[in-house]
């Protein structure tokens, strides 16, 4: 473009325009609403590579925080000062449930970022010329995220675990199982549903863990491998055993009664009809009984976090436990579910008091 008799103003704003146009050459469309190229972007990349359960809370987490923002904007139109706006305006929402006590707080800086993360790398994907290839740059660089709370799960300790088993009596036979499990098996919800008999050892005590159930929004109902994609073998102490060998032969009768009108799969965890239990049944049935009994606010996948913090706590070697979890990570092992114990001081106390003589 050719400049002449114009104010400097002018002139840079000519440049600037023509800058523009050499940087989205070879783009689909810069101009593209925010709302498609994330349509875009979830049918051709992220529903590819994740499992339902990821996709599922991409896609809520875009719809409830994202795109009512930025769903009209143009993806050109994106800048990085917005973003940082976004963010500002986050940390002023209110968080769409209520926390243990009833309460409506604000969202919690965790949830916010990630939300970030999953934002990030729709526009990280959005910018690279051999994906996604819409916009030349990201918006998302150098933004200023809330600090992350100093927060701790809680897990059931040893005193914890005797009143949960004080009252098992109180639960059916299949609850006292689906509890049990992760609690002593250290089994992921979805790895619990996707249990079949053949994968119950009663004279070995152990259990294999080789699929996982799940039943979600994106990918409907599906026995998949477990998240590290490998087959793992766990121990079952006796009182696992015991519930699981009367769950048995509840099962066996519930067959004989219905005959043909059974519908038999070979899976541990149905109702009466022989039906696959959906993830939150569980859930739910754990939630009620913990609220009725328990006085931690522990949800049903801290039970797998109580089972791998007991086993660290009675110094079984990390690396066994990672194997024993199926983490293909052992940060996440070490970052997430070896917790401490309550009674730190008190047993550093005992260790160091030994010389006062």
């Amino acid at each position: 473009k050719q400049i002449s008799n114009s104010t400097i103003d002018e002139a840079i704003a000519i440049r600037d325009d023509a800058l523009k146009e050499l940087e989205d050459k070879g783009k689909i469309d810069s101009n593209m609403k925010v709302k498609d190229c994330v349509e875009l972007w979830m049918d051709i990349d992220v529903k590819i590579d994740n499992a339902g359960s990821t996709i599922d809370d991409k896609i809520s987490k875009m719809n409830n925080h994202f795109l009512p923002y930025f769903g009209d904007k143009k993806m050109c139109d994106v800048t990085h000062m917005e973003i940082q706006k976004w963010i500002k305006l986050l940390m002023e929402k209110n968080s769409m449930r209520p926390n243990a006590d009833g309460e409506v707080k604000k969202l919690s800086a965790t949830t916010i970022r990630n939300v970030y993360n999953i934002v990030r790398a729709f526009f990280t994907w959005a910018s690279s010329e051999d994906k996604g290839n819409v916009i030349n740059k990201t918006p998302c660089k150098n933004i200023k995220l809330p600090e992350m709370e100093d927060y701790e799960k809680e897990i059931l300790e040893d005193e914890d675990i005797e009143a949960f088993i004080s009252f098992i009596d109180e639960l059916s036979v299949q609850n006292q199982c689906a509890f049990l499990i992760p609690l002593f098996s250290g089994l992921r919800r979805g790895e619990v549903l996707g249990l079949r008999w053949k994968n119950i050892d009663f004279k070995n005590k152990q259990i294999t863990v080789a699929k996982s159930f799940s039943k979600t929004k994106s990918k409907g109902v599906e026995d998949k491998k477990t998240k590290n994609k490998k087959t793992r073998t766990v121990s079952m102490n006796d009182l696992i055993m015991t519930c699981l060998s009367k769950l048995k032969e509840e099962q066996d009768l519930q067959k004989q009664i219905l005959g043909k009108n059974y519908k038999d799969s070979g899976k541990v965890f149905v109702d009466e009809c022989g039906n696959q239990l959906s993830p939150n049944a569980i859930g739910n049935r754990w939630r009620r009984f913990r609220d009725k009994k328990l006085t931690k606010h522990v949800t049903y996948h801290g039970l797998r976090a109580s089972y791998a913090s007991l086993l660290s706590y009675y110094n079984v070697p990390l690396k066994d436990i990672q194997e024993l979890l199926g983490h293909s990570d052992i940060r996440i092992t070490t970052k997430h579910y070896t917790l401490k114990y309550n009674d730190l001081n008190n047993r550093v106390y005992d260790i160091t008091n030994k010389f006062n003589k």
